[in-house]
């Protein structure tokens, strides 16, 4: 995208079809209800399969579970060979350029699950855009780069913090990259607070920068950045339970109840968002 096309986003954002990533929180309030014990034993199983960890396991610990299973896979391996000796403020760019779509070498087997966002579906080489947040979070938090993951209808994707007053827009999904004045994100209070936030029409500086032309989410929650891939995970995972048709060549069997302790789970590690919540109601 141009960066003059940056100062419009939502007028690009009418134009754009989601790929994967169910994280809404529109679901909470009914799994509020009672849970069976083996529903809720089916979604831990469910999860601890996806995360390829044997099932006498439990999730407790489950940030570090999760992180350990994404440091595991190939992609995130040749990630940390290509990127090794670049200097700290250099890797938020050079990452985007190895992990964009557009940089995907390997044919993936057509066999292949093409959900792209559960770590064993991941290992098969298909990634979307709640896996390649994945990764590029967990490359960044190794990397003590401040960021924040982000959760828009049906999205996924990061804002870096490149300095005390640059922000970048990093959409290794749909090949997007730019950076801009931290003053045009109305509602940003730093990476430690989730805060629903808007990218105002704002005028490119001299030093802005943009690689990709593509559409781009004005409107979004952003989350520190552990929570909320932890979250888009156990989302996917009850998605993936629900029958969501993106998760159809996954192998995960569809049961409802299963969705909903899988929601549950997730509310039990992260306990409530009331700005996520409110921002799923509404959009």
């Amino acid at each position: 995208m141009d960066i003059e096309d940056a100062k419009n986003p939502d007028l690009a954002e009418q134009q754009t079809e989601h790929p994967v990533a169910d994280i809404s929180m529109v679901e909470q309030p009914a799994v509020q209800k009672e849970i069976s014990p083996e529903k809720r034993k089916k979604a831990e199983k469910t999860v601890l399969d996806t995360l390829e960890i044997g099932s006498t396991e439990n999730l407790d610990n489950f940030d570090e579970k999760l992180k350990k299973a994404t440091k595991s896979l190939p992609r995130y391996q040749q990630i940390e060979k290509k990127l090794k000796g670049i200097e700290r403020q250099n890797l938020p760019y050079e990452l985007f350029k190895v992990l964009k779509r557009d940089s995907d070498e390997e044919q993936v087997d057509p066999s292949a699950p093409k959900d792209g966002v559960l770590i064993k579906s991941m290992r098969q080489g298909r990634l979307e855009c709640a896996g390649r947040t994945l990764v590029a979070s967990t490359f960044f938090q190794e990397h003590g780069i401040g960021h924040v993951a982000v959760s828009a209808p049906g999205h996924a994707f990061l804002i870096i913090e490149q300095s005390q007053d640059t922000l970048a827009y990093f959409d290794a999904n749909q090949n997007l990259f730019f950076t801009f004045p931290r003053s045009a994100l109305d509602g940003y209070k730093g990476t430690e607070t989730s805060t629903e936030c808007k990218l105002k029409e704002y005028t490119p500086r001299a030093a802005d920068f943009a690689d990709g032309v593509t559409t781009t989410f004005s409107h979004f929650v952003a989350m520190p950045a552990k929570e909320a891939i932890g979250r888009q995970y156990l989302g996917n995972v009850a998605a993936a339970l629900k029958g969501n048709k993106e998760f159809g060549t996954t192998g995960i069997a569809v049961d409802q109840e299963a969705s909903k302790a899988a929601h549950q789970i997730e509310s039990e590690i992260y306990g409530g968002n009331k700005v996520l919540e409110s921002f799923y109601e509404r959009v």
